[in-house]
């Protein structure tokens, strides 16, 4: 039999333990009957004896015996009839005493075999119980384990804020910094201890879970496969035995009494025509458990089986909860419990067989990273992988199970089409009344990112974009929901509740450039005049084999020492525009990945500078790399700048600390408040240029190379000490230090764009740290100043310190290859020839209007590197995206449909938490469209990088019924829909409401 090797081999057990016990019951009934039986017979027969015994013939006396007449009656009369009737008696009564020891004799037998079979199942099944509970036990101790390193994580995330608080920059009498210090090194140990605790109870808790997992196995693929054909075993030899019995009762019976032999051979056939064994395998299948009473232990040969937080919809009052997860991958189905030995599962999520079935959300949605969103059966699961030890297995596994195995990052060999989409939500206005607002950006009317909340506010500013890489190309549409913050008079509704304001829904399949520059766009469902301005851009990018790319790889190769390619550079510096310059930099860097690449590029850029005042003070090719190049090893590839940084930033943003100086900005200018906020600004300044000083020797070795080769080429060329030193303070303070503090947010150093004082007070110490690096004191432009002078003065000295430890590197050169982190080489090929193509155009367009043209593409460096591209296009023409179905005209005029005074409620919009999340990224309120991603409407060429590399599409606002809108869910479907809703299809535009016109 085969059932013992099923998962669901614990509740086969039970069944086939409850099967026997019913057989011996009745088993246990066929011996009382064979008893009744033979009692019956056993009194019949002594019924008969009696009989037989009573009836007394008497005896002929004195008559002749040669008489014939009393010869004849002996004979044939009646009394011959009477003394043959009670011989036949008497041979009855034997007979049926015969048939009584038979019945009894089998009955016997059958007894027999059922005081072994009865024995042998429940010891079978008290050795197989006193396994499981073992398993039980130690999965109940795994369970307390579980909940212990949960306090202990608590504890030391507690530990880790007092101590964070500790180290905040408290201005004040320093009289209490000794006491201030000591209480932070106290704090420090704490947190310290609370962190080795922690680690020391994982090592244990994980070291338990593998003596669970190795229980569990040792259970279910020993013990119960080996308890199951035990008790198999003896249910077969049970009715083996029985069968044999009763054969043998049969033919006893035929011989000891001819009438019953009928009765005895019709039971025996009866009893030969059962098959045990398949009622034995249909009475277990049928009393078989179901998925949905499937225990989490039994489950032992699933593909992955690990604990993750969860939710079916996005709700910010509710977050996620945690839950153990198994994945059989075989029936792409995720079995959810609630605790490792729960008997029964919460809920099956069986995930649809679609490349878009799994799809990762932005980190702002629930304020942490690798958040998947999967498309189930039944709805919908986003499900958290940040804390798992699994990620990798979890991913491959279902993208694999789900035929989406081109979103791994693997060696690719085939042609992809890969698309991108580009959401800005960038600000609001005309909203109803001051409040708390924030956006919930919906693709396909699932959640996918979310904005901060802005406070008290009917002009919020949230300039923050969220990407979405590799979108399937079923993706039609993107949503933008309004969402303001419910507040209660009575205190009724909870404090993180919200209610929607309106929705903007856009297609993907439609040419806007000012969409993609970013347009103000109505909100659908208001009933004020409220508007949004958004950017939405998609893009499409054909990817070939990476093997493909080899040609264009060989032209692209930099030496510094022999100046090779440095004509190339010059060209591209040249054909680029400077609006796509950073972009372009970022993925000729990702191809390159080179050392000598940077080194080349400073070169070129020494050598075309006339004047040392005004070097890498443009935005040329040579600067955009150098500042994506010190962003990607300070911040994604080390911990540098949070490490130096993070502490004081964080301090400032959550004391929200105010040190103004300027007079005017204080009512009433009183020198009080004045002086009080100059000693606040000193000590913070002092405070960040300490950090600075005391990290320059931890900079990251490629970074400390290139800054001494930086100097080295600049001395080289003006012979200059002082123009040496300002080349890699440029760096180091204009471009990397003073940016961070000033937009932390950006550099993943606070995850809320800064504003009001805690921004004024970032602008100054970046002031202050940036005047210090170059050595120039504060003059009449800024007279509030004046008085940090005396600050710069002080630390004159030491910033001729600071950048020789930022150049000081070991004798020998690092590798070559720079660590980018995990970067897909093919795409950024692709991305690289898309750029040069729409460079190209641009240029050709600017020559047709009849400008003269300053770039040579007959240099060998530049031919050899366009011929491979040409090459690679004539070898793999470009693929169209998805063919756009033309618009039919719509009917009247948009003012004739009047729009609903109310939205739906939706899951999205249920709750809203006001704590802080991350993003791509922001710009301040009052700078220009370009700051936000949007270049300015003036210049038909400015337009933004990602446009120029893939000019295929864009978004466009969508028509959408107002009935289509009011019945669809505004986010993810709830697992009780049975899918998610359909978007609005191109062909049924008539009678819908342009929203965002």
């Amino acid at each position: 039999m085969s059932y013992h090797r099923e998962v669901r081999g614990g509740k086969q057990f039970d069944a086939l333990a409850k099967y026997i016990e019913e057989e011996l019951k009745i088993h246990n009934a066929a011996i009382a009957t064979f008893k009744k039986w033979q009692s019956i017979e056993s009194d019949y027969s002594k019924s008969l004896q009696k009989l037989f015994q009573s009836v007394k013939i008497p005896e002929r006396v004195g008559a002749p015996s040669v008489n014939t007449i009393t010869s004849e009656l002996d004979q044939y009369g009646t009394y011959a009839l009477i003394r043959k009737a009670n011989a036949s008696i008497s041979e009855r009564a034997f007979q049926h005493e015969n048939l009584a020891s038979c019945i009894g004799t089998i009955a016997d037998s059958l007894r027999g075999v059922h005081w072994e079979t009865d024995n042998k199942r429940k010891k079978i099944v008290a050795d197989y119980q006193y396994e499981f509970k073992n398993m039980q036990d130690a999965h109940t101790q795994l369970k307390k384990m579980h909940q212990q390193v949960e306090n202990l994580r608590k504890g030391h995330i507690d530990a880790k804020k007092k101590a964070r608080s500790s180290v905040r920059v408290v201005v004040g009498s320093k009289a209490v910094s000794q006491s201030r210090e000591n209480n932070m090194t106290k704090l420090l140990m704490k947190e310290q201890a609370s962190e080795v605790k922690m680690e020391e109870s994982m090592v244990a808790l994980q070291q338990f879970e593998r003596n669970c997992q190795g229980i569990r196995n040792e259970h279910y693929h020993k013990t119960l496969p080996r308890s199951l054909k035990l008790l198999e075993d003896a249910e077969h030899e049970r009715c083996s035995q029985l069968h044999m019995f009763v054969t043998i009762w049969g033919k006893e019976v035929a011989a000891a009494d001819a009438t019953a032999s009928e009765r005895a051979s019709l039971f025996v056939n009866v009893m030969e025509s059962c098959d045990s064994s398949q009622d034995l395998v249909r009475f277990c299948e049928q009393n078989s458990c179901v998925d949905t009473e499937l225990p989490a232990t039994a489950l032992v040969d699933c593909t992955i089986r690990d604990r993750l937080e969860s939710c079916t919809y996005y709700d910010d009052s509710k977050g996620m909860r945690e839950s153990v997860f198994l994945f059989v991958a075989e029936k792409r189905q995720l079995y959810q419990y609630d605790e490792d030995d729960s008997t029964s599962p919460r809920a099956i999520h069986t995930i649809m067989k679609s490349p878009e079935a799994i799809q990762g959300v932005d980190k702002s949605l629930f304020s942490c990273s690798d958040v998947y969103l999967l498309r189930t059966t039944a709805g919908t699961l986003y499900l958290d992988l940040s804390r798992t030890n699994l990620q990798s297995k979890w991913l491959s596994e279902l993208y694999e199970s789900t035929g989406n195995s081109s979103a791994l990052v693997a060696k690719y060999e085939s042609r992809r089409q890969l698309r991108r989409i580009e959401i800005g939500v960038l600000e609001g206005k005309d909203l109803p009344r001051s409040g708390d607002y924030y956006c919930v950006v919906l693709i396909e009317g699932n959640a996918y990112a979310r904005t901060n909340t802005q406070h008290a506010t009917d002009k919020p500013f949230w300039g923050q974009h969220f990407e979405l890489d590799n979108a399937p190309v079923s993706y039609r549409s993107v949503s933008v929901q309004l969402n303001r913050v419910a507040t209660s008079i009575l205190r009724k509704a909870p404090a993180s509740s919200s209610e929607p304001v309106g929705q903007i829904k856009m297609r993907l399949n439609a040419s806007n450039s000012d969409l993609a520059r970013g347009s103000w766009l109505s909100l659908y469902g208001s009933e004020y005049d409220a508007s949004l301005r958004l950017s939405v851009r998609y893009t499409h990018e054909d990817v070939l084999p990476l093997a493909e790319y080899d040609r264009l790889g060989a032209a692209l190769v930099f030496d510094d020492t022999a100046m090779t390619g440095t004509s190339l550079l010059k060209w591209l510096n040249a054909v680029v525009a400077p609006a796509s310059r950073a972009a372009f930099a970022t993925t000729l860097l990702r191809c390159t990945s080179s050392l000598k690449y940077l080194c080349t590029l400073i070169r070129v850029e020494v050598e075309q500078t006339p004047d040392a005042s005004v070097l890498f003070r443009g935005n040329s090719l040579t600067t955009c790399t150098l500042d994506v190049f010190l962003k990607i090893l300070t911040m994604e590839q080390s911990d540098y700048l949070k490490s130096t940084l993070g502490q004081l930033v964080r301090s400032i943003c959550d004391g929200k600390i105010s040190c103004e100086v300027d007079p005017t900005r204080i009512p009433g200018g009183d020198p009080k408040e004045v002086a009080s906020g100059l000693e606040k600004l000193t000590t913070l300044a002092q405070a960040f240029w300490d950090a600075i000083c005391a990290s320059c020797d931890r900079l990251p070795h490629h970074v400390k190379y290139i800054f001494d080769f930086l100097q080295r080429a600049v001395f080289e060329k003006f012979q200059s000490p002082a123009a040496r030193q300002s080349a890699v303070a440029s760096f180091l303070f204009l471009r990397l230090l003073c940016p961070a503090i000033l937009g932390p947010h950006l550099f993943n150093l606070q995850s809320r764009y800064p504003t009001g004082a805690v921004l004024r007070t970032l602008t100054l110490v970046s002031k202050c740290i940036q005047n210090l690096a170059n050595g120039v004191a504060f003059g009449a432009k800024e007279p509030y100043l004046h008085s940090m002078n005396a600050f710069l003065d002080a630390n004159k000295a030491s910033v001729t310190t600071c950048l020789d430890a930022a150049v000081r590197c070991p004798r020998a050169a690092p590798p070559d290859t720079l660590d980018l982190g995990a970067i897909d080489k093919a795409r950024a090929y692709a991305a690289l020839i898309a750029a040069v193509e729409a460079a190209r155009a641009t240029q050709q367009q600017r020559l047709a209007g009849g400008d003269a043209s300053d770039v040579d593409e007959q240099d060998p460096a530049v031919a050899r590197f366009l011929d491979a591209i040409h090459a690679l296009r004539t070898a793999f023409p470009p693929v169209q995206d998805r063919p756009t179905k033309p618009q039919k005209p719509r009917r009247g005029h948009p003012g004739d449909v009047h729009s609903s005074k109310s939205m739906p409620a939706s899951p999205v919009a249920s709750r809203v938490s006001s704590s802080s999340s991350s993003v791509h990224g922001t710009v301040q309120p009052g700078d220009s469209p370009s700051a936000a991603g949007a270049p300015p409407t003036g210049n038909r060429h400015a337009t933004s990088t990602a446009t120029r590399l893939f000019p295929q599409a864009h978004a466009a606002p969508v028509l959408v019924r107002p009935s289509a809108l009011s019945g669809a869910p505004a986010g993810p479907v709830s697992r009780q829909t049975s899918a998610p809703p359909p978007s609005t299809s191109s062909d049924d535009i008539d009678g819908m409401v342009p929203l965002g016109i």
